[in-house]
């Protein structure tokens, strides 16, 4: 385990998609997730495989969406993606994050973290893993 999480980046080019209305905004906030688990720290076993920012339509708008493993021979009681946004002046607008519990070991886990800010604002994002073994 390590305290300095290394943050992996990549700049965004298909911004399209309509806006989110009024009602999906609503929904969009119940669900996004924004406040990090402290006690998670940066985890060995826990690899990125893939991700890429993509516009969903509906309450989802704007998502940075991809895959983790487990290469650990033991289960991780909770696992959790931080996604930062940034627009073009490299000025953050938020975090953002998608979580599990209970990842089992050799498993792969398909995360979703849906940003609150407008899809059109967004020029680069970057993530980092972070765990809690059991």
């Amino acid at each position: 385990m390590s305290d300095n999480p290394e943050y992996e980046g990549r700049p965004v080019n298909n911004t399209s998609g309509k806006p989110r209305t009024a009602k999906e905004m609503v929904a969009a906030e119940a669900v996004a997730q924004q406040d990090p688990n402290e006690g998670a720290s940066s985890v060995d076993s826990l690899s990125l495989d893939s991700h890429e920012f993509v516009v969903k339509e509906g309450y989802k708008g704007p998502t940075v969406q991809g895959t983790v493993s487990n290469s650990s021979e033991d289960l991780l009681s909770y696992a959790e993606v931080r996604v930062r946004v940034y627009d073009e002046t490299g000025a953050q607008l938020g975090l953002y994050l998608d979580s599990t519990n209970d990842l089992g070991a050799k498993t792969t886990w398909r995360f979703e973290a849906i940003l609150l800010t407008s899809a059109s604002k967004v020029a680069r994002y970057d993530l980092a893993l972070f765990g809690i073994p059991e």
